[in-house]
């Protein structure tokens, strides 16, 4: 592993970690995040349970194959995928003027948005980055120690970034 594709990969994991359990925490957050998607317009009204089912497993498989050193290429790429999957409903969303909250990582009063497509994005590049260096091996205690505690810096700046979005972007009266 290299340190670069370590932090990748513990970000993303925990990313989609902390996402997953955030949606099934209790039987009523999943009930929310079930009756949330079935107000989004890329899904279908019969199939917002399917896809809130395949969502959170798609979430938890990531994980899986995170953790999985011959299966990070996978993890890496099905993140990407997720991501994209994740941005169109986003846009979809926008398009149409929903002002849904987002639910990724639980309860939020940002509405749906570019500061969401933003964080996408940039957890799209750090998937990308991981997929293109997945596979190599190597590594020194310290090192690794290192690669992990960024990771986690920057796994909070992502699970709080509709915290930190609705901060800089509130507008005050002077």
């Amino acid at each position: 592993m290299t340190y670069l594709e370590l932090a990748c990969r513990s970000l993303i994991a925990l990313v989609f970690c902390v996402s997953a359990v955030s949606k099934i925490r209790t039987v009523s957050t999943f009930r929310d995040f079930n009756a949330w998607l079935a107000g989004m317009p890329i899904i279908p009204k019969r199939g917002h349970t399917a896809a809130a089912v395949v969502f959170v497993g798609g979430e938890l498989l990531i994980v899986g194959c995170l953790i999985i050193p011959a299966a990070n290429g996978l993890g890496f790429l099905l993140a990407a995928v997720l991501l994209v999957a994740f941005s169109a409903g986003i846009y979809l969303a926008m398009r149409q003027e929903l002002r849904k909250p987002c639910l990724c990582f639980g309860a939020s009063t940002l509405p749906l948005g570019w500061p969401h497509l933003a964080r996408n994005a940039g957890l799209f590049c750090v998937a990308l980055v991981g997929f293109l260096d997945a596979g190599a091996v190597g590594g020194r205690p310290a090192g690794i120690a290192i690669s992990i505690s960024a990771a986690l810096v920057l796994t909070l700046l992502f699970i709080f970034f509709d915290d930190l979005a609705d901060l800089f972007l509130e507008t005050t009266p002077l």
